[in-house]
Parts: structure tokens; sequence; C-alpha cells
């Protein structure tokens, strides 16, 4: 059997399997007889398949063997569609000539020639199944539970897995959505051969902060396509950011969580004529609010921090931990009430199926042209505000700063080399400036869920020490701006000059 399998992941706490399930059975009936996958994964020595993105798995499956081979992955997040070739088998050891597609096999057989199958690793598995018909499709849930063995290591297996059998992608985000929109998941996870050769290395899979920053489009690149790759770069990163901020104590999820979400604004500011107004709408409106939502916990994160700098009393660390702890409790209260997990899924989707133009017959634009348009606009806004700064109230000059983080963010997503470097190394010189005179009004506006008495102490000494910077930093400040405003600006030096109209 030959065909595409189209699926989305996602990992789950064994409270929100359960939860999961009940749901399933509500909207689906009840689950099939449990299913138990017995399955061993081969390649050579030296993992030459895996070099090639192949898998290569024998399973058993409910006293029935199984060879199954994929290839040509493509993965978005969760989302991954590969080929798939399958066989029965008589007996439990790998068969290459029984790879029905004729390139595929010759393939294996090449690589295989001078360098044998061995066991690479095994997973035991035990899946329930439901299926769910949408308007769009059916679509096949399977939850599972196992682990994975290389040896004597073990990689538990806790997951969900939605796959199409039919009709269109809309149905398997749909019905993602609807089932875990509201769940806390972790939708960066990769697949279990990709899982069981990383435990085989003796590296088992664990999650780390991912970063958003997309590859620099080139000149002449179209509008649609920097879109589409910032906005999968952006989608990966939240997605992964959302499972870490949800799951760890790392401080750098968080922070990363919320890059990632002023490049996916940036992004949808630079494209915003290429997009649908509700897409559009949509995107900016719940990357604000999950912005918002996490703000206060990177503001404890690093305040906690400077704050244990400054002070040897254990009681204050104390305190300032178990105020920390609640403060990450609170977001990821607010995290699932704005159902992030299916905002999440619709980034995915939208990079992955599309879906985001009004018309499809609207024409491209190049993205110089729309940066072009976003950028001046930014820069007239930044200028107003700029041109005033030394008498700036601490609101307008937090705005100020806020217009900065935009251009910078829509700048670095646009093919504008000549004059680049100098305008953003000015630019990042000005925002620490302005950075230096916010951290003295979130330090003074900070109150943590700790005794007055035992914060008050090491408070006085980060601001005496902040204030006595303030003034020195907006005097820089001042110079950095008229800097900044004195260098070219990358945008323009792209735009041939027009000629002026006769009839002024």
């Amino acid at each position: 059997m030959t065909g595409l399998e189209i699926e989305l992941k996602a990992g789950l706490t064994a409270a929100d399997a359960v939860l999961l399930a009940r749901r399933l059975s509500r909207l689906a009936g009840p689950a099939s007889a449990p299913l138990k996958l017995a399955a061993v994964y081969y390649d050579t020595e030296g993992r030459r398949l895996a070099q090639e993105g192949i898998a290569f798995r024998v399973r058993r499956e409910d006293g029935l063997l199984v060879q199954t081979v994929k290839a040509g992955r493509t993965q978005l997040g969760g989302f991954h569609q590969v080929r798939e070739v399958s066989a029965r088998l008589t007996r439990p050891a790998p068969n290459p000539e029984a790879v029905a597609d004729p390139t595929l096999r010759a393939r294996i057989l090449d690589l295989t020639a001078k360098a044998p199958l061995q066991k690479q690793f095994e997973t035991r598995v035990s899946r329930r199944l439901w299926r769910v018909q949408h308007e769009h499709g059916l679509v096949e849930v399977a939850l599972d539970r196992g682990e994975i063995r290389a040896g004597a290591a073990v990689d538990p297996i806790r997951e969900v897995e939605f796959e199409l059998l039919g009709g269109s992608p809309q149905a398997l985000f749909a019905v993602a959505r609807q089932l875990i929109g509201d769940i806390p998941a972790d939708l960066s996870i990769p697949n279990k051969a990709a899982r069981g050769a990383a435990l085989a290395d003796g590296a088992p899979r664990q999650l780390q902060p991912a970063t958003s920053k997309p590859p620099i489009p080139g000149p002449g690149f179209g509008g649609e396509s920097s879109w589409q790759q910032a906005l999968g770069s952006a989608a990966k990163a939240i997605a992964t950011n959302l499972a870490l901020t949800g799951t760890s104590d790392e401080p750098e999820g968080p922070h990363q969580l919320r890059v990632a979400l002023r490049r996916l604004r940036a992004a949808e500011r630079v494209h915003r004529p290429l997009l649908a107004e509700d897409i559009s709408l949509e995107i900016r409106t719940m990357a604000r609010d999950v912005g918002r939502a996490v703000a206060p916990l990177r503001d404890s994160d690093v305040l906690t921090a400077e704050l244990r700098n400054v002070s040897d009393s254990p009681e204050l660390a104390d305190a300032l931990a178990a105020a920390n702890i609640a403060e990450r409790g609170r977001a990821r209260t607010a995290l699932r009430q704005l159902d992030t997990t299916g905002f999440a899924i619709r980034l995915i989707e939208l990079a992955a199926i599309g879906g985001w133009k009004p018309d499809p017959r609207k024409p491209d634009q190049p993205v110089e042209q729309l940066a072009e348009r976003a950028l001046g606009r930014l820069w007239k806004r930044a200028s107003r505000l700029g041109d005033r700064l030394s008498t700036l109230s601490d609101e307008d000059r937090h705005e100020f700063r806020k217009l900065l983080k935009k251009l910078r963010y829509c700048l670095e997503i646009t093919p504008f080399p000549e004059n680049r470097k100098s305008f953003t190394s000015a630019l990042k010189r000005l925002q620490e400036d302005l950075g230096t005179l916010n951290d003295v009004a979130v330090l003074e506006g900070w109150m943590p869920d700790v005794a007055d008495d035992a914060i008050s102490d090491a408070k006085a000494v980060l601001l005496k020490s902040a204030r006595g910077r303030t003034d020195l930093s907006l005097g820089r400040a001042c110079r950095h701006w008229r800097d900044l405003r004195a260098e070219a600006r990358p945008w323009e030096a792209a735009t041939p000059s027009r000629p002026r109209s006769r009839n002024r």
C-alpha cells in the first residue's frame, strides 16, 4: 500500500490526555479497543537511510506484521506530510525487496548493499482510535501511550495524532482546534523515528527555546513567498515556546515567545496588503493578546534575577522564588484561557496550506514595495516623537520605544542590503538607551507578592543604580536619535527617485 500520510501531532500531559479522550467519546462515540503496537526501526550503521530522510520499520499490529517505509517528509511544527509504503510480512525481519515503490526500493537496496539493516530502537504503544467526520473531510484521531526504547534508554510517549483519511486538510486543522485548542500541547513534537534516533544517540529529545528569525529574502523576492517564509518561521517558534512556557520554568521560553510574536506582527504589518482582512486582524489581535498575557512573567523572570543579585537574604530569595512561581501559574492560566494551542494550530495551518489570500487571482507584489510602504509609515510616526524626545512624557517615550522595535523587526525581514548594517547599529544604540529608561519605570511599578519590608531594600539598591543612569541615558538617547536621523534609510536607498510633477 502506497500513499501520502497527512497528520498533525501534539504531545500531551497525562491529565490532558484523559480530558481529550472524554471529549472524543462525546463527539465521536466510544474509542476502538486499544491496539497494541510493537515496532522495530531499522537503519544501517552510520544511519544512511535517515540521512536521506527514510524511516524503515517493522511493526506487529494485533498479530499482523506490517513493514512501513516513510520518505519525503515535510514538517512544519507538528504538521507532517510523508510518503508511506507498507507491505505485509510473514516473518519479523526487514525486507527491502517488499517495498512496492520501485524508485524507493532501488534506493534502499543501493544504500544497504554494503551496509545491512540493523535494529536501531523499538517502540511499544497502546493506541485508541476515533473517527471524526467534519464537513471538509474524515479525520482519524489516535491517542498513543507508550515508550521508545534504545538499549536501556527510554523516552515516554504520550501524544495525539490527527490523520486525514479523506477530504481537505482544512478538516484536520479544524478538528484539532476543536478538540485541543484550549489544552496546552506540544506542537513541536518530532515523529517517532526522529525521537528514537536521538535516543539511540544518547541525546533524548528535550524541549528547547526556539528562535524565530527568518532568512532575509533576496532582491526581487515575491511578497507571497516572503510572507510564507516569515509565517512558517514564526509559527514553529510560537508553537515551541508556548509548549516550553507551559511546562518549564526556563525563562528563555517566555522571552523567545514574545520575540516570535513581535516578528509575526512585523511580518503581518509588512505583508498586510496581500492578506485577507479577517486573517490579518485575527493574527495581530491574537499575537497582541498572547504577548500581553506573558509580559508580566517576563518582567518577573528578569527582575527576580536582578533583585537576587543585589541581596544575600535567603528569606528574600525564597519569597521572590515563590512570587515568580505564582506569576508563572497566572501566565499559564491566561494562556490557556486564550486558547493559545488553537492559535498555534491556526498559524501552522495558514503556513502549511494557505488560505490567507482574499482572492487567489490577486497579483503578488515585490517584497521591497511592501516593505517600503510599511517602514516609511513607521518611520514617520517615530520621527514625530523622536524629534521631541527630550520633552516626552514617560508614556510617549514608551510609545516611541515600541515604534522603534516595530521598525527593527520589520527591517530584519526585508531585502535592503544597502545601508542596513549602519542604520541597524544606530537603531540598536538608541534602543539600548531607551531600554535603560524603561527599566526604571518597570522596576518602580513592579509589585511582586512579597512583603514590603523584605523587598524594599533590594529595590532601593536597584533603583538608585538605575536612576543614576537615567539622565545619562536620556542625553545619550537624544544624541543617538540625531545620529539615527542622519543615517541613510535602507528602504529609501532601494527606491529609485521619482520625477517631480510639474503641476505643483
